[in-house]
Protein backbone atom coordinates (compact mmCIF):
# COMPACT_ATOMS: atom_id res chain seq x y z
CA UNK A 1 0.00 0.00 0.00
CA UNK A 2 2.58 2.38 0.72
CA UNK A 3 5.00 1.39 -2.76
CA UNK A 4 1.49 2.72 -4.39
CA UNK A 5 1.17 5.90 -2.75
CA UNK A 6 4.50 6.64 -3.62
CA UNK A 7 4.35 5.67 -7.68
CA UNK A 8 5.27 1.70 -7.59
CA UNK A 9 2.01 0.05 -7.78
CA UNK A 10 2.28 -3.45 -6.41
CA UNK A 11 -1.12 -4.73 -6.96
CA UNK A 12 -0.70 -4.15 -10.90
CA UNK A 13 1.89 -7.21 -10.11
CA UNK A 14 0.13 -10.52 -11.52
CA UNK A 15 2.86 -12.53 -9.03
CA UNK A 16 0.46 -10.35 -5.89
CA UNK A 17 -2.77 -11.32 -7.31
CA UNK A 18 -1.80 -15.31 -7.23
CA UNK A 19 -0.22 -14.66 -3.63
CA UNK A 20 -3.85 -13.88 -2.79
CA UNK A 21 -5.65 -16.28 -4.92
CA UNK A 22 -3.38 -19.16 -4.96
CA UNK A 23 -4.09 -20.28 -0.94
CA UNK A 24 -7.70 -19.76 -1.56
CA UNK A 25 -7.11 -22.36 -4.66
CA UNK A 26 -5.68 -24.74 -2.64
CA UNK A 27 -8.33 -24.47 1.00
CA UNK A 28 -10.80 -26.71 1.72
CA UNK A 29 -14.55 -25.14 2.40
CA UNK A 30 -13.86 -23.51 5.56
CA UNK A 31 -10.89 -21.83 4.72
CA UNK A 32 -8.64 -24.61 6.47
CA UNK A 33 -5.57 -25.07 3.85
CA UNK A 34 -3.65 -28.39 4.46
CA UNK A 35 -0.40 -28.82 7.03
CA UNK A 36 1.79 -30.33 3.90
CA UNK A 37 5.80 -30.61 4.99
CA UNK A 38 6.95 -28.33 7.56
CA UNK A 39 3.63 -26.40 8.54
CA UNK A 40 1.23 -26.18 10.59
CA UNK A 41 -3.07 -26.05 9.68
CA UNK A 42 -4.22 -22.51 8.49
CA UNK A 43 -7.22 -20.97 8.00
CA UNK A 44 -7.30 -17.95 5.75
CA UNK A 45 -10.34 -16.31 7.70
CA UNK A 46 -8.09 -15.24 10.09
CA UNK A 47 -6.25 -13.22 7.17
CA UNK A 48 -8.99 -11.85 6.20
CA UNK A 49 -7.90 -8.14 6.60
CA UNK A 50 -5.34 -8.65 4.35
CA UNK A 51 -7.44 -9.73 1.99
CA UNK A 52 -10.00 -7.58 2.24
CA UNK A 53 -7.02 -4.73 1.02
CA UNK A 54 -6.60 -7.04 -1.93
CA UNK A 55 -10.01 -7.16 -2.69
CA UNK A 56 -10.32 -3.24 -2.91
CA UNK A 57 -7.25 -3.01 -5.00
CA UNK A 58 -7.88 -6.20 -7.49
CA UNK A 59 -11.83 -6.68 -7.18
CA UNK A 60 -11.37 -10.43 -7.86
CA UNK A 61 -14.50 -11.93 -7.13
CA UNK A 62 -12.73 -14.92 -5.48
CA UNK A 63 -11.04 -13.00 -3.30
CA UNK A 64 -14.77 -11.03 -2.14
CA UNK A 65 -16.58 -14.79 -1.73
CA UNK A 66 -14.18 -15.47 1.45
CA UNK A 67 -14.98 -11.71 3.58
CA UNK A 68 -17.50 -10.76 5.84
CA UNK A 69 -17.45 -14.56 7.97
CA UNK A 70 -16.24 -12.22 11.05
CA UNK A 71 -16.10 -8.89 12.56
CA UNK A 72 -14.30 -7.04 10.31
CA UNK A 73 -10.71 -5.95 11.66
CA UNK A 74 -8.41 -2.81 11.74
CA UNK A 75 -6.65 -3.34 8.67
CA UNK A 76 -9.94 -4.13 6.90
CA UNK A 77 -11.66 -0.79 7.97
CA UNK A 78 -8.95 1.46 7.32
CA UNK A 79 -7.82 -0.72 4.08
CA UNK A 80 -10.56 -2.86 2.66
CA UNK A 81 -13.69 -1.19 0.42
CA UNK A 82 -16.41 0.46 2.13
CA UNK A 83 -18.74 -1.88 1.96
CA UNK A 84 -18.17 -5.55 1.93
CA UNK A 85 -19.99 -7.45 -1.45
CA UNK A 86 -22.69 -9.80 -1.16
CA UNK A 87 -20.92 -13.74 0.58
CA UNK A 88 -21.37 -15.89 -2.08
CA UNK A 89 -19.99 -19.18 -1.92
CA UNK A 90 -16.91 -19.24 -3.69
CA UNK A 91 -16.94 -21.25 -6.18
CA UNK A 92 -13.84 -23.62 -6.63
CA UNK A 93 -13.26 -26.51 -9.04
CA UNK A 94 -10.30 -29.10 -9.03
CA UNK A 95 -7.22 -28.21 -10.48
CA UNK A 96 -3.56 -29.45 -10.87
CA UNK A 97 -0.67 -27.46 -9.38
CA UNK A 98 2.30 -28.71 -11.42
CA UNK A 99 5.10 -26.96 -9.60
CA UNK A 100 4.39 -26.98 -6.69
CA UNK A 101 3.30 -31.03 -6.83
CA UNK A 102 -0.55 -30.78 -5.94
CA UNK A 103 -3.95 -32.17 -7.14
CA UNK A 104 -6.75 -30.32 -5.74
CA UNK A 105 -10.04 -33.41 -6.40
CA UNK A 106 -13.94 -31.17 -5.76
CA UNK A 107 -17.43 -32.10 -6.47
CA UNK A 108 -19.83 -29.65 -7.06
CA UNK A 109 -22.40 -31.17 -4.58
CA UNK A 110 -20.88 -31.13 -1.10
CA UNK A 111 -17.59 -29.67 0.33
CA UNK A 112 -15.83 -33.02 -0.01
CA UNK A 113 -12.30 -32.53 -1.50
CA UNK A 114 -8.90 -33.94 -1.65
CA UNK A 115 -5.69 -32.79 -1.96
CA UNK A 116 -2.66 -35.06 -3.64
CA UNK A 117 0.64 -34.51 -3.18
CA UNK A 118 2.89 -35.54 -6.02
CA UNK A 119 5.82 -32.68 -6.03
CA UNK A 120 9.20 -31.97 -5.17
CA UNK A 121 10.84 -33.11 -2.20
CA UNK A 122 11.05 -29.79 -0.57
CA UNK A 123 14.57 -29.85 1.04
CA UNK A 124 15.15 -30.26 4.53
CA UNK A 125 11.37 -28.96 5.41
CA UNK A 126 10.18 -31.86 3.28
CA UNK A 127 8.12 -35.43 4.53
CA UNK A 128 8.69 -38.31 2.67
CA UNK A 129 4.94 -38.45 2.00
CA UNK A 130 4.95 -38.84 -2.35
CA UNK A 131 1.30 -39.55 -3.15
CA UNK A 132 0.22 -38.86 0.22
CA UNK A 133 -3.37 -36.83 0.45
CA UNK A 134 -5.37 -35.15 2.98
CA UNK A 135 -9.17 -35.33 2.78
CA UNK A 136 -11.94 -33.07 3.59
CA UNK A 137 -15.64 -33.76 4.04
CA UNK A 138 -18.73 -32.91 6.25
CA UNK A 139 -16.84 -29.81 7.98
CA UNK A 140 -14.36 -31.06 9.09
CA UNK A 141 -10.60 -33.39 8.10
CA UNK A 142 -11.34 -36.87 6.96
CA UNK A 143 -7.37 -37.40 6.17
CA UNK A 144 -4.85 -36.07 8.04
CA UNK A 145 -1.17 -35.21 7.39
CA UNK A 146 0.78 -34.89 11.25
CA UNK A 147 2.03 -31.20 9.95
CA UNK A 148 4.92 -30.16 12.04
CA UNK A 149 5.29 -29.53 15.83
CA UNK A 150 8.89 -27.78 17.00
CA UNK A 151 11.39 -28.77 15.27
CA UNK A 152 13.10 -29.26 19.20
CA UNK A 153 10.39 -32.25 19.82
CA UNK A 154 12.09 -35.70 19.45
CA UNK A 155 9.41 -36.82 17.54
CA UNK A 156 9.65 -34.31 14.56
CA UNK A 157 12.03 -36.73 12.76
CA UNK A 158 10.32 -39.88 13.86
CA UNK A 159 6.91 -39.43 13.35
CA UNK A 160 6.14 -35.99 11.36
CA UNK A 161 8.33 -36.56 8.41
CA UNK A 162 8.16 -40.17 8.73
CA UNK A 163 6.29 -41.94 5.39
CA UNK A 164 3.90 -43.96 8.22
CA UNK A 165 2.40 -41.45 9.25
CA UNK A 166 0.98 -40.01 6.22
CA UNK A 167 -1.74 -41.29 4.22
CA UNK A 168 0.26 -42.96 1.56
CA UNK A 169 1.75 -46.12 0.70
CA UNK A 170 4.32 -47.95 3.14
CA UNK A 171 6.08 -50.60 1.31
CA UNK A 172 8.55 -53.04 3.53
CA UNK A 173 8.22 -50.70 6.81
CA UNK A 174 10.81 -48.60 4.63
CA UNK A 175 10.41 -44.70 4.36
CA UNK A 176 10.46 -43.03 0.77
CA UNK A 177 13.65 -42.00 -0.47
CA UNK A 178 13.41 -38.02 -1.08
CA UNK A 179 11.79 -37.46 -4.86
CA UNK A 180 10.11 -35.61 -6.90
CA UNK A 181 6.76 -37.21 -8.37
CA UNK A 182 4.98 -36.84 -11.70
CA UNK A 183 1.22 -36.18 -12.74
CA UNK A 184 0.10 -38.29 -15.08
CA UNK A 185 -3.15 -37.37 -15.97
CA UNK A 186 -6.69 -36.21 -14.09
CA UNK A 187 -9.80 -37.02 -15.35
CA UNK A 188 -13.90 -35.76 -14.33
CA UNK A 189 -17.23 -34.75 -15.15
CA UNK A 190 -20.41 -33.75 -13.12
CA UNK A 191 -19.97 -37.38 -11.76
CA UNK A 192 -16.66 -37.85 -10.63
CA UNK A 193 -12.99 -36.60 -10.37
CA UNK A 194 -9.69 -38.58 -10.63
CA UNK A 195 -5.86 -38.38 -10.98
CA UNK A 196 -3.15 -40.48 -11.46
CA UNK A 197 0.29 -39.73 -9.97
CA UNK A 198 3.85 -41.36 -10.06
CA UNK A 199 5.69 -40.57 -6.76
CA UNK A 200 8.96 -40.94 -8.94
CA UNK A 201 11.92 -42.94 -7.39
CA UNK A 202 10.61 -42.55 -3.75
Amino acid sequence: EMSTRNGYDLWAEPSLRKMFNLPLRMSFADGTLAPFNDSRSANLVNYDGLYEMAYARLQDPLLGAWLGRRDRSRNGLFWGPSTLPNREAATLRSETFLESGYAVLRNDVNDHALILKFGPHGGWHGHYDKLGFVSFASGGFLGLDPGTQSYAAPTHDSWDKVTLSHNTVVVDQVNQAEATGQLLWTAGDERFQAARASAGPA
